[in-house]
């Protein structure tokens, strides 16, 4: 099977993280199970220094947190591809309506 790339943004990542029952926790597993996830150092940045911050302590603890994010080269590994952007995209929205 030839798998699509896709991005997932951080703070999906951090649903899924924090709870498995979650629609964006949900597509994530989807997305690991259907497609290749982009990551690059930037996101994987931003997804540790969010993740370890005290306000996700009444949902998993610290320790649970860094298990996790110990865990991210394995995810990387077998269903990601680690990307490094050597210059400034641009995207423009569009106003639907």
């Amino acid at each position: 099977m030839n798998r699509e790339p896709i991005v997932i943004d951080t703070n999906v990542f951090i649903s899924f993280a924090l709870t498995s029952t979650t629609t964006p926790a949900l597509a994530v597993e989807y997305a690991i199970n259907n497609f290749i996830i982009l990551q690059s150092p930037a996101t994987i940045g931003e997804l540790v220094t969010k993740l370890l911050l005290p306000k996700f302590e009444r949902y998993i603890t610290l320790e649970q947190r860094r298990q996790l994010l110990l865990t991210l080269p394995s995810l990387k590994a077998r269903d990601s591809l680690f990307i490094q952007l050597p210059y400034l995209l641009s995207f423009h929205l569009i106003d639907s309506g």
